[in-house]
């Protein structure tokens, strides 16, 4: 049950020192300098766009899509910054235990244990985040975010007041006290540091970010994600839950409930249960329409976000994302080895999200 980001943090052995010693070299240095200081005029980009999936949705399609744009940035080619390879793009300090949404539950919170708690998961959190570790200025946004949220550090405790609200409340840590503030207060600062960090992202001077699974874990709350990006637009994909079982089967994916049929649906139903596929919030996409008629869905999305068709890289048409290529991602379920018994449970039960 422990959060993915955490799971990463120690299954990756992540030095815990790092943020301690760059924070305090922040710190020491913040008042013999200008430091980051946010300005109304950064130029950041036209709109945020976050693709989400349910789970394998596909939603990888459309990313590739937007590869080929010209005037969109989608944030996995940044990993030339880390020079690596594997690293994970989607940024997780927003949405995960720890991160940005977080917060605001604790605002006007007088535990101190629990506030302790939680900026300690947003440290680990932002400890895994690849930008974050290789990065200096990015370093820096955070760090000045976090003096602007915080009333008092107390820096590694070397476990000698344990707060069993962490995972591991006897490691060496350190103890933060987190100010008392207004949702809209908070929110603002959220603001600044994603203005700043957005626009360090823009080196290109493109238009459009584009990122996977930025905004939500199927929460879907489109008002409280403009609170903290007025311009961020969403881009939902689903897939065929028959083709997402029997992926799930054949790929024995833990994480979705694939060793009953009837699991399945119950995890699928729990997917989907703030989900609006009739939504004016944001587009909804079927991965499998997307991949068969190709031409008009590819359309849609730019519609969606405003961009001309000619500004579509000829030089990078089909290169990210082909669908004669995808198509063999269709219905996979047709020609699965398991119970089509199974399937036709599923067809009866989610049949609005079935592809025919």
């Amino acid at each position: 049950m422990m959060p993915y980001g955490l799971y990463r943090y120690f299954k990756r052995k992540i030095n815990p020192d790092l943020f301690t010693d760059n924070f305090l070299s922040f710190l020491d240095t913040i008042d013999k300098e200008d430091g980051i200081i946010v300005s109304s005029q950064a130029k950041s980009y036209d709109s945020i766009v976050s693709v989400e999936g349910l789970g394998y949705s596909g939603s990888g399609a459309v990313i590739d899509f937007l590869s080929e744009i010209n005037v969109c940035y989608v944030l996995r080619d940044a990993r030339t910054r880390t020079n690596n390879k594997n690293s994970n793009y989607e940024l997780d300090f927003l949405r995960l235990s720890g991160g940005l949404f977080e917060f605001e539950h604790y605002l006007s919170g007088n535990n101190i244990y629990q506030n302790d708690a939680l900026v300690n998961r947003f440290v680990d959190c932002l400890n895994t985040f690849p930008l974050f570790r290789c990065d200096k200025y990015i370093q820096k946004i955070f760090f000045k975010f976090l003096k602007d949220v915080l009333d008092l550090s107390i820096i590694d405790t070397n476990g000698v007041s344990p707060n069993y609200h962490l995972p591991h409340p006897n490691r060496k840590s350190s103890i933060f006290y987190l100010k008392n503030m207004s949702t809209e207060h908070y929110r603002q600062l959220c603001k600044n540091l994603l203005i700043e960090f957005f626009s360090y992202l823009n080196s290109e001077k493109k238009s459009i970010l584009v990122m996977d699974q930025f905004l939500c874990d199927q929460e879907f709350d489109m008002e409280r994600y403009k609170g903290y990006i007025p311009e961020c637009k969403t881009i939902v994909v689903y897939r065929d839950p028959r083709d997402v079982y029997a992926f799930a089967v054949q790929q024995n994916v833990e994480w979705i409930a694939h060793n009953d049929v009837h699991a399945f649906i119950k995890w699928f139903e729990i997917m989907i249960r703030q989900f609006d596929l009739q939504s004016n919030d944001y587009l909804v996409v079927q991965f499998e329409k997307f991949v068969t008629d190709y031409p008009n869905e590819s359309r849609r999305v730019l519609s969606y976000l405003g961009i001309d068709e000619k500004q579509h890289n000829e030089n990078l048409k089909n290169s990210y994302f082909n669908p004669d290529i995808s198509v063999k991602n269709v219905g996979i379920w047709k020609s699965s080895s398991m119970l089509q018994d199974d399937f036709e449970i599923i067809s009866q039960r989610l049949g609005d999200y079935c592809f025919n």
